[in-house]
């Protein structure tokens, strides 16, 4: 079981609604596995090392090492560590406080996220130093997930963690896409954007990811081995769009002016690059489906591909939902509705605790009338919602009467962004602990009769 809390079933007369949305998402989440995909999807027989029916001869490789970072990274390594086992020769991960599980025979570091630490970096510079060592009849096999532009940050000397740390926070708050600001990450780091394959002697990478980018861009999903296609031209042009040149620090404008021809990320290599996405929140989202169906529930994919500024998406879903609740259309009740992405959420002034996924559940909850019989779960698919420890948020049309009976505020804490209080004070807040896996939001919505 991931979700962790079922105390908000006791705290509302909508019992039902939201004990389904929790059970499709606990088992959703377990059917989407890493470890379990990872083990489903490769094989290890005799020499033969086959990956979504691709095979690679091992006899051909001297040497096998693994390295990685990321959210989702730890359960593809324990299964690959399994497969391998002793065929591995060296192996360093690195994973966010408190994922650490011991390996066998790779070696597994915690780090910080979202904003990078001295952890990350000299986990970063061990990760360089291995693959310094590896000759050129060596496979490498890398395991790059969603957060490891923050779990292994090694940023050119000259710009240093600290300017690192304080251009990570400005792109979190601006409001930029996770894309944009992993453009601009690549292009001040020595080791994204496909530079990492610069400290590889050999001719062979496997690259395994999991997808956490609309669209499953593979130079974002699994960036330093794979070539990009972003430029400096790229970098500036993001950081005017949400007017941060004057904000940034002095050693990155620097940077940026300078554009020095081996700061630019890979755009080509002569090597042999064999990438397989293990994983996206489309499957997450198919898997939920079936589990429906598969009850004699009525569901419905809405999208996997929503994104935008949270606050603006909350109107135009509760419309579809409410001609669900008024005609049936287009889907009959009950019934559950599935839909995923990535939101982002613009802080530009003092702003208290929340994320996405609890500043859409609160949002939406405003929307719900006390007929609707109507509930919503919105989380994380990693278990962590901006800079908390809460998943995300469940709510029905119990939430705004529970809230003002409270003296809740609710209008004055989304303007501090303080979901996080409000679902808090609540008990209606979603408490997975760390799920081993970041597929992007998901965010489920049953319609009763």
């Amino acid at each position: 079981m991931y979700v962790k809390n079922y105390s908000s079933l006791t705290k509302t007369g909508y019992v039902y609604g939201r004990k389904i949305l929790l059970d499709l998402l606990n088992q959703g989440l377990e059917n989407v596995d890493p470890y379990v995909i990872t083990r489903k999807n490769i094989t290890l027989k005799n020499n033969l090392l086959t990956i979504f029916g691709k095979t690679f001869d091992l006899t051909n490789f001297n040497n096998i090492y693994i390295v990685g970072a990321g959210k989702a990274t730890i359960n593809i390594a324990k299964a690959l560590d399994e497969i391998l086992d002793n065929r591995i020769k060296d192996g360093i991960i690195i994973v966010k406080y408190e994922q650490l599980t011991r390996l066998n025979n790779i070696k597994v570091f915690e780090a910080a996220h979202p904003i990078p630490d001295q952890s990350g970096f000299d986990s970063a510079v061990k990760i360089v130093n291995l693959l310094k060592k590896t000759r050129k009849d060596d496979l490498l096999i890398c395991i790059f997930t969603g957060g490891c532009s923050s779990l292994m940050s090694y940023p050119y000397e000259h710009i240093g963690l600290n300017d690192k740390k304080r251009i990570t926070k400005i792109l979190l708050n601006s409001g930029a896409e996770i894309s944009e600001i992993n453009t601009i990450r690549k292009h001040i780091s020595m080791v994204k954007g496909g530079k990492l394959l610069s400290f590889f002697n050999g001719d062979v990478i496997i690259n395994l990811t999991i997808s956490d980018i609309i669209g499953n861009d593979l130079s974002y999903c699994t960036g330093p081995t794979v070539p990009d296609k972003s430029t400096f031209d790229d970098v500036v042009s993001i950081l005017n769009k949400y007017a941060l040149l004057s904000k940034i620090p002095v050693s990155i404008k620097k940077h940026l002016n300078n554009r020095l021809p081996e700061h630019e990320t890979v755009k080509s290599t002569n090597v042999d690059i064999n990438s397989f996405l293990l994983l996206d929140n489309k499957q997450l989202c198919e898997n939920i489906n079936l589990i429906c169906k598969s009850n004699g529930l009525n569901s419905l994919i809405l999208s996997s591909e929503i994104d935008g500024e949270t606050k603006d998406l909350t109107k135009p879903l509760y419309g579809i939902i409410k001609n669900i609740i008024e005609y049936d259309e287009p889907i009959k009740k009950p019934c559950v509705i599935i839909s995923s992405g990535e939101s982002i959420v613009t802080i530009d002034k003092k702003h208290g605790l929340g994320g996405p996924n609890q500043e859409f559940a609160v949002s939406f909850a405003i929307n719900i009338t006390k007929n609707d019989k109507l509930a919503l779960i919105s989380i994380g698919s990693d278990g962590t919602d901006g800079p908390t420890n809460i998943a995300g948020g469940l709510v029905d049309q119990f939430t705004i009467d529970k809230a003002l009976k409270l003296k809740l505020n609710i209008t004055q804490e989304l303007i501090n962004h303080n979901s996080s209080n409000i679902l808090s004070v609540l008990k209606d807040e979603v408490i997975t602990g760390h799920t081993n896996n970041n597929v992007m939001d998901i965010r489920l919505f049953y319609v009763g009769i």
